[in-house]
């Protein structure tokens, strides 16, 4: 089947069937409460429902609360918790300006205190500049409405790809990113045609005003992808983005162009399953972790770092890491590791100082038995604690830094 026939198909599955009330009954019910409180600030609907850009099963809502410029950052957001403080479940998140998070009817909407401003120039906070964000993807759907369709294709097919999302556990494209490239390559098979041909570095300015990306400091141009932000031309909006999520995406558009198919469009969640299939006769540890309560971006990180310290931990056991996943649904993040081989050895060989260093070298004499000597230096051989992935992990379960990070967990 050729792409052009595989794209059209899902185009006509991704736009949502009829756009749902509740995005912007919850906008009005929030200017209502605003009136009520007698606050001078007006909320809008954001993101990806403002734009029209959404997914059919998209329940993460961004609404704005536009305040004028004398009001504090700290201020903005408790005017935000006295409108809304008789509302059942809303929670206030910290951050560099604190904002709001509720689920109510479906969905989950995350409240934020904005400046409302006329040029991105008078921003304050990054968040300020997000208006101008929807503003930039409104002109551009009004003069190619079929626009919205094409981001809609790009953001399923880099869930697919498991490379959505700006999260700091995740360090995938972005809406916002998605929305740049769509509007600069104008549908999405360009924007495939074009990944394919990126380097490992690749630098993109909108505008056509800059070559490359000598004019930003050495961190904002540290990614593979460094993409101007039409908004703020000095910013990269794609500098969350790691290598691997980029290098994901270009070998899932190549493998789309080879062999196009709508199985590139189908979201399928880790399981323990796969993770055997992939790996025929390979020892294999899956196990999940519970979060603690937050923000799923702050909750996600920490998870995986509780994974990453158990894959050091096994690392540092001795075992032969042959691969190792992490994936974080929201309500638990599935992980896994798969070794070379298992149990090992009933000892270990543990390096010590050069027999040069005569102080140090009588410590570690008198520290282990068995003490051996080559080329200068001290080795001993010891029992192996730990020669199973599950009793590594479940010791690793037991260590402050985990346990701080999770709020259960559990090898399946």
């Amino acid at each position: 089947m050729e792409a052009q026939t595989v794209v059209d198909k899902v185009r006509a599955l991704v736009a949502p069937k009829a756009p749902s009330p509740v995005p912007r009954k919850f906008v009005s019910f929030v200017n209502r409460l605003l009136q009520a409180a007698k606050i001078d600030a007006e909320a809008m609907l954001g993101g990806s429902f403002a734009k029209n850009t959404y997914l059919e099963d998209d329940h993460d809502v961004d609404v704005y609360v536009l305040f004028g410029k004398q009001y504090r950052d700290e201020e903005m957001s408790d005017l935000i918790a006295l409108a809304l403080g008789g509302v059942g479940g809303l929670r206030r998140v910290h951050g560099s300006r604190d904002y709001f998070q509720l689920t109510k009817d479906g969905y989950q909407f995350e409240i934020v205190p904005v400046l409302a401003i006329a040029r991105p120039e008078e921003a304050r906070n990054v968040t300020d500049v997000s208006q101008f964000h929807v503003q930039y993807v409104q002109e551009r759907l009004e003069m190619h409405p079929g626009l919205a369709d094409e981001i809609r294709l790009a953001k399923l097919f880099c869930k697919a790809a498991k490379c959505y999302g700006a999260e700091s556990y995740l360090n995938g494209f972005s809406g916002h990113v998605l929305d740049l490239l769509m509007a600069h390559y104008g549908s999405f098979l360009s924007l495939l045609e074009a990944a394919v041909q990126w380097p490992d570095k690749f630098f993109l300015d909108p505008s056509g005003k800059r070559e490359d990306a000598s004019f930003l400091n050495a961190a904002k141009r540290a990614g593979p992808l460094v993409l101007l932000d039409p908004m703020q031309p000095n910013r990269n909006a794609a500098a969350a983005l790691s290598r691997e999520r980029y290098d994901a995406f270009r070998k899932a558009a190549a493998a789309f162009l080879q062999d196009p198919d709508e199985r590139f469009f189908t979201v399928v969640p880790l399981t323990k399953e796969q993770v055997v299939r992939a790996h025929p006769g390979r020892p294999v540890l899956c196990y999940a972790l519970s979060p603690l309560a937050g923000s799923r971006d702050v909750v996600g990180t920490k998870l995986l770092k509780a994974h990453g310290f158990v894959v050091r931990s096994v690392k540092e056991e001795g075992f032969s890491v042959v691969d190792e996943g992490f994936e974080f649904g929201g309500e638990r993040a599935l992980c896994f590791l798969v070794v070379a081989e298992e149990p090992l050895p009933a000892t270990k060989e543990v390096q010590g100082p050069p027999v040069r260093r005569g102080r140090d070298a009588d410590r570690f004499r008198a520290a282990h038995d068995n003490v051996d000597e080559r080329r200068g230096r001290l080795y001993a051989t010891e029992p192996r604690v730990h020669r199973t992935l599950r009793s590594l992990f479940l010791a690793a379960q037991k260590a402050a830094f985990f346990k701080e990070r999770v709020a259960g967990a559990k090898v399946i």
